[in-house]
């Protein structure tokens, strides 16, 4: 640690926190969309799918319906850690 500058910034790589953040957050849709399709005890994931149907075309509490929920999931969610990380970057670099 002798070679480390007492004042240095830590920055976010965008295109890694992209990729995580896109990838969390499809996980996160395309489960919720299979369990709230196999399962009529999870009233909370019914309505989470139904709320989120509204936003991602084509996502329902079904099979092909959880894959389509992942891919629009991909998509935002790497759109929010790209401007997330730019956004933290911007800040701590004044």
């Amino acid at each position: 640690m002798k070679n480390v500058p007492k004042k240095s910034h830590h920055h976010f790589c965008p295109r890694s926190t992209a990729v995580a953040l896109g990838s969390v957050w499809s996980l996160i849709i395309l489960l919720t969309g299979w369990v709230a399709g196999l399962t009529s005890m999870s009233e909370w994931g019914n309505r989470f799918v139904s709320v989120l149907s509204s936003i991602y075309m084509g996502y329902d509490a079904t099979f092909v319906g959880g894959i389509i929920g992942g891919i629009w999931g991909f998509g935002f969610g790497s759109l929010l850690g790209l401007f997330f990380a730019l956004l933290y970057n911007r800040i701590i670099s004044d």
